[in-house]
């Protein structure tokens, strides 16, 4: 049979040209492929008209989403990268604690070398120094103000550092007392020298030189820092999870007082120079990163002489994630640690690197770089003759880079300092109060005289908060999400896929081989009406009137088999379905054309595949976002903070003079008619708890000691004479305004804190709802959930204010009886602490406190801190989240969850569970024991073991979660943030305040000599503020539209394709089956209407 069909197409004498056979062709194309809207194009019934409008259509549909996938693209190209808060907390110890670099502002002890002698002799008669005083003073000039001494040597040698070490105030006379984690340490242990522009320094903390730099830099004349064990920590990866609490860098494993590091630092009036370095004296203070140098001139703050200052720290992390590695460092506008090495220090910070690059611009513009900047070993340092040039090589360097960065220039000539991908830094908020430590030595009955002239200053640095929010740079738009975006703009426009350009290759090359095969070069489109065409003598090898031919004579008929059905029944599903390019897999195609669709499928699916589970992992690794919020919140839409205040002064002396019984205690162990009250007391006055160590009843005490601390304290009508809230004189609502509140510090008292019994359940202690010293608040018409109630007047409580300023806030003015000041209870300080709170928190004294020192005017401007979180985020779990909703947690001693409230009841438990017996200020119930004096040093133990177990825990095993946290016994507190948080910043700024002078002298009292005044302002620092909110990122929408887009790209595939699937498989079959019998439960029309057919 074939032979005479190729004879006859041999002698034929008319055949299809191109045109007809390309036509035939793309109608072939056109009724097979995907694209929407071609099909019209290739149809022979339609008109001209209806295919130039449809060539229109498509045309304009791919002009449209050729221009929205170039502005995608562009959108990727341009913003890769959004900078937002990380969905969970950091605990501070997973960060080192700050470096803290100390420089005195005595830089040589007059005793020792008289610099402004020196100077005056330099330039009234030179003449008269030797040449040897002459280099002495020219190198003690480039640590003292660079102004006075500039025409020394150009260069000086490496006997520089000798000199600063010989002549600067020795390391054992300047520190005299150091505390880590608030516990006593030797200073040698925890600080060591260090080399700055203000000479020697001391710093803590701080990686050692080989840690810090390369070979590349000369480190033998410079101060060596003692021996520290391997570096522990580096920026892009923290510490190891298998290193324990004790590692280098340190770090804190609390916030607050209780885990501070604190200095006490002396100078001599003798030893100091007010020509070197100026009218101030004291200490310059730097926090930074430790793995940086130190620029102490650049940012620090000062600690005065005889003032104690509070560093409250809040550290500032960037994080950056691996999914930016693939980017440019100017895409993602930071760099790597592998991305950047500099020549003298090992780790890359910007700042490391911009001490880098001006000391490579020094030496370029003098030809040689200040003492204090790293260089090799031929490198020379600039004496005071080089200060100028000094000063114009940075101003030109600044000047350099704003002008090659606003020209664009390439990077290679600028200092190209990006930030490194993970940065660190440390911000501090202020406060400080006059330190009178003689009047502790006068306490103690201890003889100072032998400290003529000395001068004391202490400065605590403490963590803020527990946990605080980092910063991260994120893929805002990566390759799956353009992917998915590009793949639904096609579908959305013309319906394309990836399998649509394969079919356009298939068309053009593997389909095209088959029919030249099949049909020869003159029927290549292989087009059914060409072959069949009566008019051409077909040079077709086989026509399809032949292939039917052959086919019905080649057996005898036998009913179909089920292999027969199967494969009709799903060339049907391949002709049907909208999956694209299946369709080619039910055609009577070659072997090899399938196989290349399998291929293609497999392919397509596989990517497909691949980044929709990339999808799924972005889902659940990133399902919430901590964002800023689109508009601003006014301040009344916020209470005005609570505002707890505690006296330093613990009790009125006419009421109890804790020094007095202390002595005569200290004198007569035996009086034991004192001991009850003074037993009491010792709670609040910690430095004589030495007393009861071998004293019984000081085991446990009695709920009696709320009352007795609340009646010898000094009450708020005692110890405020002015109070104005909103311009308004409040000097009679004092009790109405103001409960006495028992915290850690003893009795204080609070301004717009709810009521006890709106904070409080019926578990907690009737101690703290007895009336007898304070009326009942007002009922609250907000909640952290929901604000303020929708008919609540301006006048609600708790107290919200309209104004900015002074005239909008709480302005209070102290008095405290010099008669009442007891410094062997409260310290060398005196004067109060003040804490901010919203008005359903209990407050925590020596944590986030500022300081009001006598005869001190403080201001403190305020800017709340909102956490929102959307409602849509509930169906999440609290782990997803981080955060618990109010109804999520339920405390037993507090109505409404807030972290800070659940560590307070937490820490209570554990105290109980250790010691038997809780603190006074802490939550219990009536049947708790009280702790006594000589339960403090298990109720310390307690504080401390609380603290390292739950550090421990979570660095043995990671992130919190539900599963770690059910293998967690000890203390288990699983204390997440709220949801919907509120807490208050505030910028303080101090100074003396005169009152004796001025006019505004308190009108019923005529002698100054025996009290002292002290003023505090609060008030909000702008009308409006920005919140952030917790919202969705990444939800099943999102992630159901990527799905969506990935499989439309790569496959076309969709909902109804499934539905397809499912339809072929089971109800389509059922008919069949029903309608055709088993024989033909394909239903193809082929099988049905075979000739043969018997039934």
């Amino acid at each position: 049979m074939t032979g005479t069909v190729v004879e006859d197409a041999k002698s034929g004498r008319k055949y299809p040209g191109f045109r007809k056979n390309f036509v035939a062709y793309f109608a072939q194309y056109s009724d097979n492929t995907s694209i929407h809207g071609v099909r019209y194009l290739g149809q022979y019934a339609r008109s001209i008209v209806e295919r130039l409008s449809w060539f229109v259509v498509i045309g304009t549909s791919l002009y449209l989403c050729i221009t929205l996938i170039l502005a995608t693209y562009d959108k990727w190209v341009a913003s890769p990268v959004i900078v937002s808060f990380a969905r969970s907390p950091t605990p501070i110890w997973q960060i080192p604690f700050p470096a803290v670099t100390v420089c005195p502002e005595t830089k040589t002890l007059q005793r020792v070398y008289n610099y402004t002698h020196e100077y005056h002799r330099f330039h009234e008669n030179p003449e008269n120094m030797t040449e040897e005083e002459r280099d002495r003073f020219d190198k003690i000039s480039l640590v003292c103000n660079s102004h006075l001494h500039t025409v020394g040597d150009k260069f000086v040698n490496d006997s520089l550092f000798e000199v600063f070490r010989e002549l600067a105030p020795p390391f054992e006379d300047v520190l005299w007392q150091c505390k880590w984690l608030n516990l006593n340490e030797t200073c040698a242990s925890l600080l060591t020298e260090v080399l700055t522009e203000e000479g020697v320094c001391f710093t803590f903390n701080m990686v050692g030189n080989e840690a810090l730099y390369t070979k590349n830099a000369y480190q033998s004349a410079t101060p060596s820092q003692f021996g520290i064990r391997s570096l522990e920590w580096s920026l892009e990866t923290g510490y190891s999870d298998k290193l324990g609490k004790d590692t280098y860098p340190k770090r804190s494993i609390a916030a607050g007082q209780k885990a501070c590091f604190s200095l006490l630092m002396t100078l001599y009036e003798p030893d100091m120079d007010y020509l070197c370095k100026g009218a101030v004296q004291g200490f310059k203070i730097l926090l930074h990163n430790p793995a940086e140098t130190p620029r102490v001139t650049q940012h620090y703050f000062r600690a005065p002489l005889n003032q104690e200052v509070v560093v409250v720290i809040k550290p500032d992390i960037m994080s950056t994630s691996e999914g930016l590695r693939g980017y440019t460092p100017n895409s993602r506008k930071c760099f790597f640690q592998n991305e950047r090495q500099l020549t003298f220090f090992q780790m890359y910070t910007q700042k490391n690197c911009q001490v880098e690059c001006l000391t490579n611009i020094t030496l370029q513009y003098c030809g040689c770089v200040a003492f204090h900047m790293p260089r090799n070993e031929t490198t020379k340092m600039c004496g005071p003759g080089s200060n100028l040039c000094l000063k114009q090589a940075e101003a030109e360097m600044n000047a350099r880079e704003v002008d090659l960065e606003r020209t664009h220039t390439d990077i290679n000539e600028r200092c190209n300092c990006l930030p490194s991908c993970t940065s660190l830094t440390y911000n501090a908020e202020l406060s400080q109060a006059d330190f009178n430590w003689p009047k502790v030595f006068e306490g103690f009955h201890v003889n100072f005289s032998e400290f003529p002239g000395v001068a004391m200053s202490r400065v605590m640095f403490f963590f803020k908060e527990q946990q605080f929010i980092t910063s991260e740079r994120n893929e805002l738009y990566g390759i799956t999400d353009f992917l998915s975006s590009c793949g639904g703009l096609l579908g959305l426009f013309i319906g394309f896929s990836a399998l649509s350009i394969l079919e356009i290759v298939y068309f053009l090359s593997l389909r095209l081989l088959g029919n030249l095969k099949n049909y020869g070069r003159q029927f290549w489109s292989g087009s059914a009406e060409l072959i069949n065409d009566e008019s051409y003598k077909n040079d077709a090898l086989l026509t399809m009137a032949s292939i039917k031919t052959v086919a019905e004579e080649a057996d005898e008929y036998e009913p179909p088999k089920c292999l027969k059905n199967l494969r009709w029944y799903f060339m049907e599903y391949c002709n049907n379905t909208s999956i694209h390019g299946f369709k080619y897999l039910g055609e009577r195609r070659s072997s090899v054309e399938k196989l290349w669709w399998v291929i293609v499928l497999s392919c397509s699916l596989y990517f497909c595949v691949d980044f929709m589970t990339e999808a799924y992992h972005k889902w659940q690794r990133s399902p919430v976002i901590v964002s800023f919020a689109t508009s601003e919140t006014p301040i009344w839409n916020v209470p005005f903070p609570a505002i707890t205040i505690c006296p330093r002064t613990k009790a009125i002396k006419s009421k109890y003079n804790f020094t007095k019984v202390a002595l005569l205690i200290n004198e007569n162990k035996e009086n034991y008619s004192m001991w009850n009250e003074y037993n009491y007391m010792s709670m609040v006055c910690p430095s004589q708890l030495d007393l009861f160590v071998d004293n019984e009843t000081a085991q446990y005490i009695n709920r009696e000691i709320i009352n007795f601390l609340i009646e010898v304290h000094p009450t708020v009508n005692y110890s405020v004479v002015n109070c104005s809230w909103m311009g308004r004189n409040c000097d009679d609502k004092l009790m109405q305004y103001f409960v006495p509140t028992v915290t850690s510090e003893g009795v204080c008292f609070s301004f717009n804190m709810l009521d006890k019994d709106e904070i409080f359940t019926s578990h907690m202690t009737e101690d703290y709802s007895d009336r007898k010293f304070s009326e009942r608040q007002p009922n609250s018409e907000w909640t952290l959930e929901e604000g303020y109630l929708d008919d609540a007047t301006l006048k609600a409580f708790p107290r919200r204010t309209l104004i900015v300023g002074p005239n909008g806030g709480l302005d209070l003015t102290f008095m405290t009886l010099q008669s009442d000041l007891d410094y062997l209870c409260g310290d060398a300080l005196q004067g109060y602490d003040v804490i901010l709170h919203h008005p359903a928190q209990m407050p925590v004294a020596k944590a986030g406190y500022f300081r009001v020192g006598l005869n001190q005017d403080v201001v403190a401007a305020v800017k709340p801190n909102m956490m929102r979180t959307s409602d849509e985020l509930q169906r999440y779990s609290a782990y997803d989240r981080n955060c618990y909703f109010v109804e999520d947690r339920k405390l037993r001693f507090f109505k409404v969850y807030n972290q800070q409230d659940c560590l307070i009841e937490c820490l209570a438990n554990f105290t109980l569970a250790t010691c038997g017996c809780v603190e006074f200020y802490m939550p219990r119930d009536n049947l708790t024991s009280i702790c006594g004096a000589k339960q403090r040093i298990c109720v310390k133990y307690a504080g401390t073991k609380f603290l390292e177990s739950e550090v421990s825990f979570q660095i043995e095993n990671g992130e919190e979660n539900e599963e770690n946290l059910t293998k967690h016994t000890a203390p288990n507190c699983n204390c997440l943030q709220s949801c919907n948080s509120l807490s208050y910043d505030a910028s303080i700024s101090q100074s003396d305040w005169d009152w004796k002078k001025g006019k505004r002298i308190v009108s019923s009292k005529n002698e100054t000599d025996g009290y002292n005044l002290s003023r505090l302002r609060i008030y909000f620092k702008d009308m409006q503020f920005i919140t952030s909110q917790r919202n969705e990122l990444y939800g099943k929408t999102d992630f159901f539209a990527n799905c969506g887009g990935l499989l439309g790209l790569f496959t076309g595939f969709s909902i109804i394709s499934l539905a397809e699937i499912v339809y072929f498989a089971t109800l389509r079959f059922t008919c069949n089956f029903r309608k055709h019998g088993r024989h033909y439960w394909s239903g193809a029309k082929e099988l049905m209407n075979d000739p043969k057919r018997h039934d």
